[in-house]
């Protein structure tokens, strides 16, 4: 029985989720996340642009609210638009930008596109970068990798205690999808590294046995 309350309310989330972001489209949305909370559900709305959600789509947020309510068997509903602080280092934002800007100006632009997001991570203080497009390209099926050379990026282990934050996104073509991954590094020391404290001793980031 749990299982299955867990599986429904999953399924309500996602439909939720799915809702808002047709609800909103057109407008810089980022992210959706839905919670339970003990009075009910929160809905975070995440942007890079706050302003423009609150203050173009300020109808849309009680459409929201109402909609959300109903696909979550009328629980009480908190709807709320939060920012995305550094948006150059927020691997949701650049996968969505790239998504975008291959709509824009073309699939078999993926190189430039590339190397052009890579450089703006870079230049917002990333530790290293990694940005994947694969699927149709070029009239057949490839895959490639941009990342900055220099950069750190971890793979295996718990990576996310190194700050290491993913994101992906799908572009639909006639001839198929394209899809979109962005790793991005934000701490500044990776295990194994040594600092030199003040008193010239030295610190690793490595861990004891």
């Amino acid at each position: 029985m749990i299982e299955k309350k867990i599986i429904r309310e999953g399924m309500a989330k996602l439909a939720v989720k799915e809702a808002l972001l047709k609800l909103f489209k057109g407008y810089p949305v980022i992210d959706i996340n839905i919670d339970k909370t003990p009075l009910g559900y929160r809905v975070i709305i995440y942007s890079h642009k706050p302003s423009v959600i609150l203050g173009r789509a300020g109808d849309l947020i009680e459409k929201g609210v109402a909609l959300a309510s109903k696909l979550l068997n009328n629980e009480s509903v908190r709807l709320q638009v939060e920012q995305i602080e550094n948006p150059d280092l927020d691997p949701r934002v650049v996968a969505e930008r790239i998504k975008t800007k291959l709509e824009r100006y073309g699939f078999k632009k993926y190189k430039k596109i590339g190397d052009q997001e890579l450089e703006i991570i870079r230049k917002a203080g990333a530790r290293g970068a990694e940005i994947e497009i694969g699927g149709i390209i070029k009239e057949r099926a490839d895959h490639v990798k941009f990342r900055f050379v220099g950069g750190v990026l971890p793979k295996s282990g718990n990576v996310e205690q190194y700050g290491v934050r993913r994101a992906s996104r799908q572009l639909i073509v006639k001839r198929g999808a394209i899809g979109i991954k962005v790793t991005i590094v934000l701490k500044s020391r990776m295990p194994g590294e040594l600092e030199v404290n003040e008193n010239g001793g030295s610190e690793s980031t490595g861990t004891k046995e």
